[in-house]
């Protein structure tokens, strides 16, 4: 008996060791999601957020592009950036900062960054592509970055395409337990559905 409890503390300590050694995920709250706002000023582009609402765990948020708001240099370029400020976040102790996210309609590509130290040092991922009702993790590499004891802000930037408009949606959801990665998915197909049944203003 004393040998199988002393073999079960072995085992349960030998996992506990294999999870610490393992790499950490950051993903932000629903509460930090629906708290961020725009900032398009910052960023250029000609979009606005027109609003944030909590859905399927995370926030929805519905943007408008305007692709003629650079002038002829730089047609079919449109931006929205929002932002989660004074998040102030110690997360040094993650390797990365995760989120999934969804194209529900008209937003093409994305790019998330952080915010660092007293001199809000940007780091921000790749363009990321995306497609319409498919789920794709965006995740952005914290190791080796400087300050990110205090990780100040984190927000996104969604692209559009040369005929996007208003009414476009783009859901993002904290990065959920291994075992709910199959319902992230059906939650984006869902919303995607959902909103062709709804009949357009």
């Amino acid at each position: 008996m004393y040998r199988y409890i002393e073999t079960l503390c072995l085992a349960l300590l030998t996992g506990t060791l294999v999870v610490s050694a393992s790499a950490a995920e950051f993903t932000p709250t629903q509460t930090d999601l629906t708290e961020s706002v725009d900032n398009t000023t910052g960023f250029g582009g000609g979009g606005a957020l027109t609003s944030n609402t909590a859905d399927s765990g995370g926030a929805l948020y519905t943007v408008s592009f305007d692709p003629n708001s650079n002038g002829p240099g730089n047609p079919g370029f449109t931006r929205v950036a929002i932002q989660k400020a004074s998040f102030d976040a110690d997360l040094s102790a993650f390797d990365s900062f995760d989120v999934i996210i969804t194209n529900v309609s008209g937003v093409t590509g994305v790019k998330m960054f952080v915010q660092t130290g007293v001199g809000f040092a940007f780091f921000e991922t790749p363009f990321t592509s995306l497609t319409e009702g498919v789920a794709t993790t965006l995740s952005l590499d914290l190791t080796g970055l400087p300050d990110t004891d205090n990780v100040r802000q984190f927000g996104f930037q969604f692209f559009g395409g040369p005929d996007a408009s208003s009414g476009n949606q783009v859901l993002i959801q904290p990065v959920p337990e291994p075992g709910s990665l199959a319902a992230v998915g059906a939650t984006g197909f869902l919303i995607l559905m959902r909103r062709r049944r709804s009949p357009r203003a």
